[in-house]
């Protein structure tokens, strides 16, 4: 069996400290020792330091001189007004959609919305997903993209709920089916308000 690549190491490592601290396993203030961390996840010290690095980027982890690394999940403040964020900034991506995207920019948004649109209640959220990682693609903007997953990294996975019922993913679903035709009518406005409204009403956090 191949060895994980030393990138792909960091990354699982970040990940799994992610949602541990997200999901409230590592509770606020936590010393995460990197000795520790290298024999609970099998790996050397330098894939460990990376991914608290990162982790410390994205603002769950703090780095003390001296002292070394510890937690620093959001309290509940700081995740509403991620989630607040998060829904303000799919809506810009949705009006960008709505302002400059092709017929032919908005093939695999198409293809994604007709396959996601039977899918089991406890699937929606995962479908919600892959159609707004679509929508932030449409937008077509890198600067907006890399502000985006600076939010994302905040917050918990899976980013949505789950339907709960045959009406409620429909309801989620008939939302993106009018989103679908805002955008091929170049309707901005009402593509970023119902896209804001969908995602502060199905949100996780």
């Amino acid at each position: 069996m191949a060895t994980a690549r030393p990138r792909q190491l960091d990354s699982n490592v970040r990940e799994a400290l992610r949602q541990k601290i997200l999901s409230g396993a590592l509770k606020n203030g936590t010393h995460l020792s990197e000795p520790k961390l290298s024999k609970a996840f099998k790996v050397s010290r330098t894939p460990v330091r990376e991914a608290l690095c990162a982790l410390a980027a994205d603002g769950l982890v703090e780095l003390v001189p001296n002292r070394g690394a510890f937690v620093k999940a959001p309290s509940d403040e700081t995740r509403e007004e991620l989630k607040d964020v998060y829904a303000a900034m799919m809506g810009v991506a949705a009006r960008l959609a709505g302002e400059k995207a092709t017929e032919e920019a908005l093939s695999d948004f198409n293809d994604t919305l007709a396959a996601q649109q039977h899918v089991s209640p406890s699937d929606v959220g995962k479908a919600q997903q892959k159609l707004n990682d679509q929508i932030v693609k449409l937008a077509n903007n890198s600067v907006f993209n890399d502000a985006m997953k600076v939010i994302v990294r905040q917050l918990p996975t899976p980013l949505f709920q789950q339907a709960g019922s045959v009406a409620a993913r429909d309801e989620v679903m008939k939302t993106y089916l009018f989103l679908q035709a805002a955008f091929k009518r170049n309707k901005a406005d009402s593509a970023e308000k119902m896209l804001r409204d969908l995602i502060l009403k199905t949100l996780s956090c």
